[in-house]
Formats: C-alpha cells, structure tokens, sequence
C-alpha cells in the first residue's frame, strides 16, 4: 500500500519475461472505475519451454485497488500481485495416451528422471523468485 509506479511494474516485468524467453499473455484485464479509486485485476501467464518434455509456467495475479493518479507516472492504492509457478512435465503428452503408457512413465518420472525434475523444479523457483525480486524492488523504489 502506498506510492508506486504502475507503468514500472508492468515495464520491468514484461521485460524479464521477455528476456527470459517466455512466452506471455494477459488473460485477464478488469479496469473498474469505484468511489475510492479505480480497481484493476490482471492475470498474466507465462511459458518457456524447457526441454522436449519440460516446460515452465508462471502466473502472475494483479490485484490493484483504490488506484488514485499523484503524478505523471505515479499513483497511490494497494497492490497485492502474486506469483504462482508450475512445473508442466509432458506437456506434449507423448506419454499419455493409453494406460501402459501411462503406468511406464510413473515408473520413468519417478524412478528415473526424478533428479532432473527437481534440478528444473529448483531453476524454475528461482526464476519466480528472480521476478517477485524485480517486481518489489520497484515497489519499494518509491516508498
């Protein structure tokens, strides 16, 4: 809650994604007009493929309330804005379309590649961590 630059946030954000590769999409955006201020609410979700068979997906929740302009690139208000990440293992689902297949990659994920999914599953945490870093560095720029 307090001062911020919101065309930041987004700018600052969108950057990391792109240079990180992601492909990204708003696909959500509410712009309500209240008594107090205006009210916003986004979602943006984010994906990178990884390898053949892994892929990253972020989401990112805005929750933007009381939003009051103070200055040219300023506003005042609340933001809670929160980031979610997913680990997508066969996206291409090669593996799933019958029920043997389905038994021998339980076996595969779980016996076998499970090292290589916990070194991606810690790569993508640290990428979520990299953004939320980013993304409160320039909430607290203002404070």
């Amino acid at each position: 809650k307090g001062v911020f630059n919101l065309d930041k946030i987004y700018e600052e954000m969108h950057k990391w994604l792109i240079d990180n590769k992601y492909d990204f999409n708003e696909t959500n955006h509410v712009h309500k007009k209240l008594d107090k201020g205006d009210e916003i609410v986004l979602t943006w979700e984010a994906e990178r493929e990884v390898t053949d068979f892994i892929k990253f997906n972020l989401t990112i929740d805005f929750l933007l309330q009381e939003i009051n302009p103070v200055s040219d690139n300023l506003v005042s208000g609340s933001a809670k804005i929160t980031f979610q990440s997913h680990l997508n293992i066969d996206y291409k689902e090669k593996w799933s379309s019958s029920k043997f297949k389905d038994f021998l990659f339980s076996i595969y994920r779980k016996i076998f590649y499970k090292n290589v999914i916990s070194k991606y599953a810690v790569k993508l945490t640290n990428e979520a961590k990299e953004l939320h870093d980013i993304t409160k560095e320039v909430l607290e720029f203002y404070r």
